[in-house]
């Protein structure tokens, strides 16, 4: 039997955890926009509930046919912790 799960459940209890726990949690997922297109994407959340961050993979790979499945993004966001600013990639 295979159990399926939806983003809309696992994200927030993620959170949850990152927030109890004081930690981010990075972890990638399929995400799809409003057109349906579908980005391999790095999610990162915040243990102080702020924003969840998302880095859409920009070079899909060819050999591997993510460029016939997935739609690449188009930018490499910076994001701003207390810590320092960090960049996610996607190999």
């Amino acid at each position: 039997m295979h159990a399926r799960v939806s983003q809309e459940k696992v994200l927030p209890a993620l959170t949850k955890l990152a927030r109890r726990h004081h930690l981010y949690i990075l972890g990638s997922v399929l995400r799809p926009n409003a057109r349906r297109e579908v980005f391999n994407s790095a999610v990162l959340l915040d243990p102080g509930a702020g924003p969840t961050r998302v880095y859409r993979k920009i070079h899909l790979f060819g050999p591997m046919l993510e460029n016939q499945f997935f739609t690449p993004g188009r930018t490499t966001p910076i994001f701003h912790l207390p810590f320092g600013a960090i960049a996610l990639a996607i190999c």
